[in-house]
């Protein structure tokens, strides 16, 4: 036998034995204790032959089906023989089990014909069954409950991969031409392009596989996206890129400030024939992350690009990892969009003192 069967049989057993132990202890009377104990366990039998049909066929088979007229005329005509086997054996066999002496006369002798006398002997069956059937029900729940769980967790799994999949691929098809023209014109900064490209898939490909990776490698990739942005917009692009507080230790969400960044080139810069300009800023405190990002764009030229599917899919990000653990505020006055972002993170080492550390870059490379 299975031990998955074996300990369903043990289950069974101490539910059925701890009823007997507490009806015993409830409804003995002093010095008939085991006689008590022998009725309660003789009359076990018809509480199963009531309760296991319930809980195994019409409940599952009608009721939750939805059949309930039927379930309910099943139900009382079952209940109806169960009740009338259990009240004649418990009249003329465990009666005199209990009490000693003669039968008490049997007031009724079909089963169709019903006394509010013998209502009585029903309730301990109809309440065992209650309990068991109760049992039944949030067993079923729970696993119901952990099974959508479990779906949940998969879809929100394939959400975020596919949320991911969708960052920026202009992006890179941007960078190769850029890196083409470089090549073209034996440019300096083409070996630059290639290092930049290839640490930033290689931690889009590889590390980004993670629920979480550490900020310090998340700023890293930012770090290099930015560069080859400003290989692409050249000198009429000004960008300032500021990290302060404490980053060692704290763990986010890969890919998650990246878009971003990139709605601020690709919906404010790449608009502008003029200078323009770029502040990304972020700062660390305790467990908590504030990113600042601003940028000049042409509002006539922007309008409508702002909800596109790029912050469309990083709300939906945030709200399924971070749930209420962030705010987001996202504003636009006069010739400025702005983002504020913050964020509750986790943060794997204990950092023994709070330092701070401002940087701030005006990225060198050459423009095509």
């Amino acid at each position: 036998m299975k031990p998955a069967i074996i300990q369903r049989i043990l289950l069974h057993a101490a539910f059925w034995i701890f009823y007997l132990l507490v009806s015993n202890a409830y409804y003995a009377v002093p010095g008939k204790y085991t006689a008590e104990l022998w009725y309660t366990a003789a009359m076990l039998p018809f509480y199963m032959l009531f309760t296991y049909p319930q809980v195994y066929l019409f409940i599952p088979k009608l009721l939750l089906k939805k059949k309930i007229a039927l379930y309910v005329l099943v139900s009382l005509v079952f209940a109806k023989i169960v009740w009338w086997l259990n009240f004649s054996t418990y009249n003329h066999f465990l009666v005199p089990l209990k009490f000693g002496g003669k039968a008490e006369p049997f007031f009724y002798s079909m089963p169709w014909e019903i006394h509010l006398q013998g209502l009585k002997s029903a309730f301990p069956m109809v309440m065992i069954c209650g309990v068991a059937v109760s049992i039944k029900l949030i067993k079923k729940w729970y696993l119901q409950n952990e099974l959508n769980q479990k779906i949940q967790n998969e879809k929100l799994a394939m959400e975020l991969e596919m949320l991911k999949a969708q960052v920026h691929p202009h992006f890179l098809f941007n960078t190769l031409n850029n890196l083409y023209s470089l090549t073209l014109t034996h440019s300096e900064a083409a070996p630059v392009v290639v290092t930049h490209l290839s640490g930033l898939l290689r931690y889009m490909l590889y590390e980004c596989n993670q629920q979480e990776v550490p900020l310090n490698n998340e700023m890293a990739a930012l770090k290099k996206y930015v560069e080859l942005e400003k290989l692409r917009y050249g000198n009429r692009l000004d960008i300032s890129f500021s990290c302060t507080g404490q980053l060692n230790g704290l763990m986010i969400a890969p890919l998650l400030l990246l878009p971003f960044v990139e709605n601020s080139f690709k919906h404010g810069v790449s608009e502008q024939l003029d200078q323009c300009w770029v502040n990304i800023h972020l700062h660390a405190e305790a467990d908590e992350l504030t990113f600042n990002l601003s940028n000049s764009y042409s509002k006539d030229k922007t309008a409508g690009a702002t909800g596109g599917i790029g912050l469309q899919n990083i709300r939906k990000r945030l709200q399924l990892i971070y749930k209420d653990g962030y705010q987001l505020s996202v504003s636009e006055q006069e010739d400025t969009y702005a983002v504020k972002l913050n964020i509750q993170l986790k943060r794997v080492l204990q950092v023994a003192s709070f330092t701070e550390t401002t940087f701030t870059e005006h990225i060198p490379l050459p423009a095509l």
